[in-house]
């Protein structure tokens, strides 16, 4: 055997025992890590194709020449497979890694390829050189086919670690993987041009090396595990990378005082670079603001006593002279029970210096204004007062410290107290409560205060409550005005009462006498102007009634309670037969449906509804009368409907207009029915509208406002 020979035999003996000892040593580094088993199974490829080489350098026959030669196959016909799957974990791309096809991919080029070797349409014979043996590669298709993917493998996987190391997320990655990247650049393209290239151009003046060559990409890899920890997370690169990355500033100090450690976020918060930190005295940042009020050595001394100092307050000096204010922190370090240093860490306060001095000029600001306010302006929580303005306290007659403490139910009058704090507790829960309403307040003497109030809920000291603000409307222009309104309207209605009703009582009166003692000297059409005037006088007695109603329910206050309206149109539809007569009517009610209102003027309304929906489908074999509710963005709409009549939708606006009627004398009224129910609606802060088709029927709908929201002439939709 020629020393050529035998040193070829060595040479791949070598890299073989190499490989072992590669596989072994990257899994004993971190056998869990997927990572490390790819690597391993790349190494275990290179490990088959040495111990193939080696053993097809020492054989004798051309039969055991082609046998260790498949051997050696197996490696390198896998290789590519293990290194692409290495390539994509490498730079994580997950979705690629975890596609299933991709492994069925690699893994039938895999088996394709090595079946072509198996069948001799790769390597097709062998040249015995001085060296040993080398091969002859085929030149077809298969062969060229196998070069592109061996070529594209070579090209994918620099590719995807070099991707790896421009989006490593810390400087130690970026190392290994560009060492990494700088070997396989090297060592697989060497290995291709001695293993293919040149034997395809019937060059065997070399040995096939491709196994040795790729040990360059091997030790540079053992390089970036031991140098830069790639592929490992041992203690000791875990806390470099926890270092490295922690969002607040790390500065190790030696027991000298000089800086020895900085992390990143130390070196962007102060403005020095790593050389320029390392070796910093102590005084250097702390000088101007020691910390504890003690100069270095006394806050070395502090510590070596108290071991941990944590969050105090001070101020740090940046490269460019700012100082500006951290949250301090600082633990001694000791190896064996001695101390060898101060960990310090800082936390930059400056953002929040900035944001509570903004919030503390904002208090001031907002504190003035709700001092000099002109309305009264509170918070109440747990229904007690917690704050008052001073505008608040004269309002009810108490001084400031009188109405703090106190129960927001000793300032609302005894009518209105549990609706007021029933509102006020759902509002705190959250429910859709009204926000603006007028109250009557009660002051500390007694008398009465009309308010208009307005509630906001807030945070105040880490509790829900609410904020509110108090407007005195007694002497408003607007309620002078209505009380001068009220006034006039009750002097007419007094005039009405007395002197309409009067002569009216007389003109019935002497006409009824005058047709009992008189009737039998006139004749038929003198007896049927006497019933005619008659007629008239209750006519406009039942008018001169709805008037009067029309006004009362103008001017009364409202009651506010819970009210169940299918109850009470359950009553008013009972009654109905006895007031009309008996006839087949489908009543249809819905059940349950409450509202918020004043019960017996919604009755009033009610009644007017069902009495016109009962009279207009008088003709009606059929007639059926629904009453129920929709929501309608957020709003309760209630409705009457029937299939009477109805009427012709030109005419909508005037039907809740007094004396407006659009039907003859077929259906008695007075037409003041509607403009009742329209003006308690009103009261409400309610609106009112229908819809009707002449011959099909008519729907009536109308909403209430909860109490606080009632007004006086509201709005009215017709359409």
């Amino acid at each position: 055997m020629s020393n050529a020979k035998l040193l070829n035999i060595l040479v791949n003996f070598s890299a073989f025992g190499i490989y072992v000892f590669l596989t072994v040593y990257i899994l004993r580094k971190n056998p869990k890590e997927r990572l490390n088993r790819l690597c391993a199974a790349i190494f275990v490829c290179f490990a088959t194709y040495s111990f193939g080489q080696m053993m097809l350098q020492n054989a004798v026959s051309m039969e055991s020449v082609r046998f260790w030669d498949i051997i050696a196959s197996l490696g390198w016909c896998s290789f590519p497979a293990f290194a692409i799957i290495f390539g994509l974990y490498l730079a994580q791309k997950d979705r690629l890694y975890k596609n299933i096809f991709i492994y069925l991919g690699l893994g039938l080029l895999t088996c394709f390829f090595i079946y072509q070797q198996i069948a001799g349409n790769l390597i097709v014979d062998y040249v015995e050189m001085p060296y040993g043996w080398n091969v002859v590669w085929a030149r077809s298709g298969v062969s060229v086919a196998f070069s592109i993917y061996y070529v594209s493998v070579v090209l994918v996987c620099a590719y995807l670690v070099f991707d790896a190391m421009i989006t490593a997320e810390n400087l130690r990655k970026k190392k290994g993987a560009k060492t990494l990247l700088i070997t396989l650049l090297i060592a697989l393209p060497i290995g291709f041009l001695n293993v293919s290239v040149l034997p395809s151009l019937g060059i065997y003046t070399l040995p096939q090396l491709g196994n040795v060559a790729t040990l360059i990409w091997a030790v540079g890899l053992v390089y970036a595990v031991e140098r830069y920890g790639l592929l490992t997370l041992t203690p000791k690169y875990a806390t470099a990378e926890i270092l490295s990355i922690m969002s607040d500033a790390l500065v190790l100090f030696n027991m000298e005082g000089e800086i020895v450690f900085p992390n990143r976020a130390a070196m962007e918060m102060l403005g020095y670079s790593n050389e320029e930190l390392e070796g910093l005295d102590f005084d250097s940042l702390f000088g101007y603001a020691k910390p504890l009020g003690l100069d270095k050595e006394a806050f070395f001394q502090a510590i070596l006593n108290e071991k941990t100092i944590r969050d105090i307050n001070v101020r740090c000096k940046k490269r460019d002279g700012v100082t500006i204010p951290v949250l301090f922190s600082a633990s001694l370090v000791e190896i064996e029970g001695e101390p060898t240093g101060v960990a310090t860490t800082l936390h930059d306060l400056s953002a929040y210096e900035a944001v509570t001095h903004d919030l503390r000029v904002s208090e001031e600001r907002y504190r003035t204004l709700v001092e000099n306010a002109l309305v009264g302006i509170g918070i109440h929580q747990d229904n007690k007062i917690v704050y008052a303005n001073p505008v608040l306290s004269d309002m009810l007659g108490y001084s400031i410290e009188e109405s703090l403490g106190q129960s927001i139910s000793e300032f609302i009058i005894p009518e209105e107290r549990e609706l007021i704090l029933r509102r006020a507790t759902k509002r705190q829960e959250g429910s859709k409560e009204p926000i603006i309403y007028e109250i009557t307040l009660m002051k500390k003497d007694g008398t009465p205060l009309n308010a208009l109030i307005s509630n906001a809920v807030i945070e105040y000291d880490g509790k829900k409550a609410t904020m509110f603000t108090i407007s005195d409307i007694t002497d408003t222009k607007a309620r002078r005005g209505l009380e001068i309104a009220n006034k006039e309207l009750e002097a007419f209605s007094y005039s009405v009462s007395h002197d309409l009703r009067a002569p009216l009582r007389s003109i019935r009166g002497f006409s009824q006498a005058l047709l009992e003692d008189y009737g039998d000297v006139l004749d038929e059409r003198g007896r049927d102007y006497l019933t005619r005037v008659i007629r008239a006088t209750e006519r406009m007695s039942q008018i001169i009634d709805d008037l009067l109603d029309l006004s009362r329910f103008s001017q009364r206050k409202l009651n506010y309670g819970i009210v169940n309206l299918s109850d009470i149109v359950k009553d008013i539809v009972n009654e109905l037969p006895e007031k009309y007569g008996q006839r087949k009517v489908d009543v249809k009610i819905a059940d349950g449906l409450v509202a918020e209102c004043d019960g017996a003027l919604v009755r009033i309304v009610l009644e007017n509804l069902l009495d016109n929906a009962w009279k207009f489908t008088a003709n009606r074999e059929q007639a059926v009368i629904q009453f129920g509710a929709i929501e309608k963005e957020g709003e309760t709409v209630y409705f009457v409907q029937d299939n009477g009549v109805g009427f012709d939708m030109e005419y909508s606006e005037k039907l809740f207009n007094p004396f407006q009627r659009l039907h003859g004398e077929e259906f008695e009224g007075t037409g003041i029915g509607l403009a009742t129910v329209a003006r308690i609606i009103h009261r409400h802060g309610g609106r009112i509208w229908a819809h009707g088709t002449p011959g099909v029927g008519a729907t009536f709908y109308f909403t209430l406002a909860p109490f606080g929201r009632e007004a006086d002439g509201g709005k009215q939709d017709s359409a």
